[in-house]
């Protein structure tokens, strides 16, 4: 890991610099630097993505509003999309950026993206004499324990 590599040669060349410290300034500086450590271990810890697809074929039928499930999952680091239910629960409070691409039928109206039920990002086919490709994005910010979910329109 070059950051470890990094760090280590830091240390090196503080040690170097220690040697007209007092004890109580090294242990300062012990603890300064344990506290650095600590905290881009959680930075790493916090990293959320999520790619999914729908996997019945080539139409999905929902009814309308239904949470589409996007049941095959790409990635899932941090475990924060549940295949089962179509629902991202954010783990942690911060900025989350979704991108949402999906073909709809002459039927079909579009797809709309919903933050604990309201909406965040709507797409619609206007035209009802041919299938479209919609898709849209969104940054969002979620508080721990909101949900994203995608749903259906008709």
């Amino acid at each position: 890991m070059p950051g470890r590599s990094v760090f280590a040669l830091f240390l090196l060349v503080l040690v170097a610099d220690c040697a007209e410290m007092t004890e109580n300034q090294m242990i300062k500086l012990c603890r300064s630097l344990q506290l650095r450590v600590e905290k881009l271990e959680t930075q790493q810890e916090e990293e959320v993505s999520f790619s999914a697809y729908v996997t019945e074929g080539e139409n999905l039928i929902a009814g309308r509003d239904k949470i589409v499930e996007f049941k095959g999952v790409l990635t899932n680091v941090g475990d924060a999309y549940d295949e089962n239910s179509g629902l991202f629960t954010a783990p942690y409070a911060g900025v989350y950026f979704f991108i949402l691409n999906v073909d709809v039928s002459t039927d079909h109206d579009g797809i709309r993206v919903r933050r604990n039920e309201k909406d965040v990002i709507f797409c619609a086919d206007r035209d009802d004499e041919s299938s479209t490709h919609l898709s849209g994005s969104a940054s969002v910010i979620l508080e721990e324990g909101d949900t994203i979910s995608a749903h259906h329109c008709t």
